[in-house]
């Protein structure tokens, strides 16, 4: 398993909670302005300024203002970045170390995510058999659910297997007209072939909607069970053990 570089994507591979400091990084680029309002808040706190503001220039960069009008209650930790007419601006060391991570977040997160993502590819290779079949068991499962919702949904019936030439579907139903028609409703159909007294073989005329209506349940009569779904029938529904051949306008037959 190696990683294409090419196919790699900056940002959005790994989730929230999967490692703290990415969460922390993400949180810098998104949550900028409640930061800035939290260091604000603190600040007029410590200082006693009500007016202190925290603010951000394109050349400059972050800043917190100060007017004159409270200039002797500054601390001595705030280092003068900028003159105003009304106002001084400064610099603090927490500001400025959260402008350096504002600056480097995207990027840091990017790297880091991307690390993540290659221990959890190499991870997975060693574990490679297995996830496999766990995926294939749950592959399997899922398609199994789904019969089952299908079945429950629509009143589908479970089938009776045997070994003898019969087929047999009472109030056979088209898994797609049944859904469709909204005017009318289906009608169901039944199918007996080979059975006694029966014939095995049964030439259908008429419309190719009309033949689909008997041929696909036949069919589904076979290929249901093979594959753990149920049947699309009335209370009774039985297959033999030979397959059935049909054709449905075509001059090849399929084998169902």
């Amino acid at each position: 398993m190696r990683a294409r570089r090419r196919g790699w994507v900056k940002g959005g591979v790994i989730a929230a909670g999967v490692d703290p400091e990415l969460d922390r990084l993400r949180a810098l680029e998104r949550d900028g302005l409640q930061t800035l309002a939290e260091i604000q808040r603190r600040e007029i706190e410590a200082t006693g300024i009500p007016s202190l503001k925290v603010g951000h220039h394109a050349v400059f960069g972050y800043y917190l203002e100060v007017t004159h009008t409270h200039r002797d209650k500054v601390p001595a930790h705030y280092v003068r970045k900028q003159t105003l007419k009304n106002a001084e601006r400064y610099i603090t060391p927490e500001l400025k170390e959260y402008e350096h991570q504002v600056a480097t977040a995207r990027e840091r997160a990017a790297a880091l995510e991307q690390q993540l993502f290659v221990a959890l590819r190499e991870a997975a290779e060693a574990h490679a058999p297995q996830l496999r079949r766990l995926a294939r068991a749950v592959a399997i499962l899922d398609v199994l659910v789904g019969f089952a919702r299908l079945a429950r949904e629509r009143n589908y019936c479970r089938p009776e297997v045997g070994d003898d030439l019969r087929l047999e579907i009472e109030q056979g139903r088209h898994p797609v007209l049944e859904q469709t028609l909204t005017d009318t409703p289906f009608v169901p159909n039944d199918v007996a072939l080979g059975g006694e007294g029966q014939p095995r073989l049964a030439v259908i005329t008429g419309s190719q909607h009309g033949r689909q209506v008997h041929l696909l349940p036949a069919g589904g009569a076979h290929r249901a069970p093979g594959t753990g779904g149920q049947l699309r029938a009335g209370p009774a529904g039985r297959r033999s053990g030979s397959p059935t051949g049909s054709s449905a306008g075509s001059d090849r037959p399929t084998r169902s």
